[in-house]
């Protein structure tokens, strides 16, 4: 019995790759690499499991909007910049994944172009 890691996604389009079925406004080199890296993400288990199949085109993100406080004491463990609020892939061609990764689980995976989120230091 396979149970699907890749739980959601952000935008009819990318379910429609996920599916099988090709859009007409993606290029086909950048649907080829979506879809590999979109069965790595299936196929993961851990977060440790992307770190070795993806290595450096595996980032984590944090969220632009909340300040990480001056005093340390203050910080709350989630928003820690030791652990990032979500992750992206790049995919190539200007292209990457964005995902929330949870107890083993993709949730949330948006297909984006540009440098839209920050990357973690």
């Amino acid at each position: 019995m396979s149970v699907a890691m890749l739980k959601s996604c952000t935008t009819p389009v990318l379910r429609a790759i996920w599916r099988g079925r090709e859009p007409q406004n993606l290029h086909p080199r950048v649907l080829f690499a979506v879809r590999q890296h979109l069965s790595i993400l299936h196929a993961a288990v851990e977060l440790e499991d992307l770190h070795q199949a993806l290595g450096q085109q595996l980032e984590g993100c944090y969220d632009p909007s909340v300040p990480f406080p001056e005093d340390p004491t203050d910080a709350v463990p989630a928003a820690s910049p030791t652990s990032p609020d979500w992750w992206r892939i790049h995919v190539g061609y200007g292209w990457y994944l964005s995902f929330y990764f949870e107890a083993g689980e993709a949730r949330r995976v948006g297909l984006h172009c540009g440098e839209q989120a920050r990357p973690a230091t």
